[in-house]
């Protein structure tokens, strides 16, 4: 497993240009190598596994602490949370394993099929009561029930990948398939489990991580790119009914991840992996502005609520957690 599939950095794109400036709030100190990170803005709760340590930290906003250490089966790959049901989901070595976010008991694992089974990067869909995982052994997503924990269908890809984005108003699932010989999109419809396009770019790059603009019926796909052999990467914008490329923002070091949140695209924020959170205009051709945070920051999730936004920022090589009051460098 490559450097970028391991350590998988966030980017995120906004739209809501009149949020103040990022700030340092807190840091917090959590387990070995904190990787990916997830939110429940109804409890205020943030969850992030710990690599090294085989567990997840629950950090509590309300009180500005860690409360819980959960203890992992094995080594965790990918972690997300529902909002709707208080539940967060962990990839673990064959499997996903369900933890309740009141007592973050375990409920369950679910077993995935296939020999050997490496579940990594998680998407729900809320409103289908579907979820979605990301499995690097097989070249495909399992598509979970949510009610019954079983999967329920195989969505097959041409190379493994790191990004999986759910259009929850067209109900279209987006994944990605990186290689070094070229990459491409295949979207399928999340009714029939069918594709029904695939999505590449001039010069057969490889996409890596992928979200779209949940829940507001906008035609775009952002996405994590590299020149097909390698090179330097791309935030890259797509419009998912052509498939044509909008526009492309070189990146530094080895970045990835992708969360889209608002009603429009006035920004985007992305993650080097080295020690800054990155801005920059989705319209623009480079980052404008660096806001630093710990050392390798890793996953990255957001807090957004109509009155304030929040960020908060894995830092895999220092353990912490920071949190980051709005979008932008002060």
């Amino acid at each position: 497993m490559s450097y970028r599939q391991f350590f998988r950095t966030s980017l995120a794109v906004f739209c809501l240009a009149s949020l103040a400036s990022a700030g340092i709030l807190q840091t917090f100190k959590v387990g070995r190598q904190p990787t990916h990170i997830g939110v429940n803005i109804p409890t205020n709760r943030v969850y992030v596994d710990n690599v090294l340590d085989h567990t997840v930290s629950v950090i509590d906003l309300n009180v500005g602490k860690v409360i819980a250490t959960v203890p992992l089966a094995s080594k965790p790959a990918g972690l997300a949370v529902n909002q709707a049901t208080n539940l967060f989901y962990v990839s673990v070595k064959g499997g996903v394993a369900v933890y309740d976010g009141a007592d973050n008991s375990l409920i369950t694992t679910i077993a995935m099929s296939g020999m050997p089974s490496m579940p990594s990067i998680i998407a729900i869909n809320p409103d289908t009561k579907r979820i979605y995982v990301q499995d690097s052994a097989d070249s495909e997503v399992h598509v979970i029930d949510a009610v019954s924990n079983q999967v329920i269908a195989e969505l097959p890809v041409s190379h493994p990948g790191n990004g999986i984005a759910i259009d929850r108003t067209t109900n279209q699932v987006f994944v990605s398939s990186a290689s070094h010989s070229g990459g491409s999109v295949s979207v399928f419809d999340g009714s029939s489990n069918l594709l029904i396009n695939t999505l590449t770019l001039p010069g057969n790059p490889s996409f890596t991580y992928l979200d779209t603009l949940r829940g507001f019926n906008l035609p775009y796909l952002y996405a994590i790119t590299q020149p097909a052999g390698g090179g330097t990467y791309s935030f890259s914008v797509v419009d998912t009914s052509s498939g044509a490329l909008v526009n492309q923002i070189p990146l530094q070091g080895t970045p990835g991840g992708v969360i889209a949140l608002g009603l429009a695209t006035s920004e985007a924020i992305t993650n080097d992996g080295v020690s800054n959170v990155d801005f920059m205009n989705q319209n623009e051709t480079k980052i404008h502005c660096k806001e630093p945070v710990g050392r390798g920051p890793a996953g990255m999730a957001t807090f957004t609520r109509w009155n304030n936004a929040e960020m908060v920022v894995a830092n895999r090589l220092d353990n912490t957690v920071t949190l980051l009051l709005g979008f932008g460098c002060p």
